[in-house]
């Protein structure tokens, strides 16, 4: 590939073993040193291959040899990583929620790519194969003015002379006649025009999102767990607003909020309870509402995590869900906690009005939320 147009995700996709951490940090350190990117990836290879490593802490967490700013390890071991020495950048090592955030958006976004690269591989070919509407008027023509116009079927193409003395091979429908086949060609040849600026927009709208997705996995190395949150939750409803056919500008008052590094959503009004109940929650995910009172819907999202979110962080979430609610005249309010699975719409309810089982409850002083 071009030196130019090569990029983390690029990296990271066409080299086994190298996450997209280490090769941003290889893009960096090869801008630092002044060297080709090539360069840099090959003094990583003989590294590893020769097993000659120095363990390096970087922003981007620690790496096997040294790649740009950043510090020796001392104790390479250890979980704890050296503060950077002076005029380098703080060497930070991603605690484990971040790290896990980061790798579900990058996971999220490789997959959009993706959909979205098919999508465009199809919708050009699509462009390219449209027949124009010219065309499809002339083979309509032709098919009305043969003698047997009304009664041949079983063809799947058949030849006519065109108006200059030419052969022309015209496709067909074989269930239909060839007045019918001239009927659906008619058609076409009205929308010729229409389809080709559909393929066209579409083109163009998936080339955007491919775009799109490929910048923000080069840029969500430097993100913080705010901004990954953002990310996370845009990410996830567009994709299920894809699949459900909503919009997805709807979706866009719902930011989460971040508890010690485990995301929160707290819905604001009954259409944001049920997106938060019926569309964001998976299975695992704690929810949390005020016992008995009127109050928003509260979604402690686990996101592939296999520990349990910490007490403090459930009574952090149960305080959101107190806070918002009918109850904050009362100096004690019980809120349930249960899985999102457990959380049901009650028949003949109204948006938002759920019924729920296998349900704890925590007793929330009003004075903490």
């Amino acid at each position: 590939m071009e030196e130019e147009a090569i990029t983390a995700t690029a990296i990271a996709r066409a080299l086994e073993g190298v996450g997209t951490d280490t090769a941003r940090a290889v893009l960096r350190a090869a801008a630092e040193e002044d060297v080709p990117v090539t360069e840099m990836l090959r003094r990583l290879e003989r590294a590893i291959r020769g097993g000659d490593f120095e363990a390096w802490s970087t922003g981007y967490g620690p790496m096997p040899i040294r790649l740009g700013p950043g510090t020796p390890i001392e104790q390479p071991l250890s979980c704890e990583t050296p503060p950077s020495s002076s005029g380098g950048e703080p060497s930070t090592v991603l605690p484990g929620a971040t790290r896990l955030l980061r790798r579900r958006c990058e996971m999220l976004l490789e997959r959009e790519r993706r959909r979205a690269s098919r999508k465009l591989a199809r919708a050009r070919r699509a462009l390219e194969s449209m027949v124009d509407g010219d065309t499809y008027r002339l083979w309509a023509d032709l098919l009305m003015v043969s003698g047997e116009a009304g009664r041949k079927r079983g063809l799947d193409e058949v030849e006519l002379t065109g108006w200059d003395d030419r052969p022309v091979r015209i496709p067909l429908r074989s269930g239909r006649t060839l007045f019918e086949n001239a009927g659906r060609y008619y058609r076409k040849a009205r929308n010729a025009a229409k389809e080709r600026r559909r393929l066209m927009d579409a083109v163009t709208d998936l080339e955007s999102r491919v775009q799109r997705c490929v910048s923000m996995l080069d840029e969500i190395g430097a993100m913080d767990e705010a901004g990954l949150g953002a990310i996370l939750a845009g990410e996830e409803g567009r994709q299920r607003a894809g699949r459900t056919g909503a919009g997805v500008r709807r979706r866009a008052d719902l930011e989460p909020v971040m508890l010690d590094g485990w995301r929160c959503f707290v819905g604001r009004s009954a259409a944001q309870n049920e997106r938060i109940s019926f569309e964001l929650a998976r299975r695992g995910d704690l929810w949390l509402h005020a016992r008995g009172i009127p109050g928003p819907h509260v979604l402690l999202k686990r996101d592939g995590r296999k520990d349990n979110p910490p007490e403090s962080v459930i009574a952090k979430a149960a305080a959101l869900a107190v806070a918002s609610s009918g109850g904050k005249g009362s100096r004690i309010v019980p809120v349930v906690v249960t899985d999102s699975r457990y959380v049901r719409r009650l028949r003949g309810g109204k948006q938002g009005e759920v019924t729920y089982s296998n349900e704890r409850t925590l007793f929330i002083e009003t004075g903490s939320a």
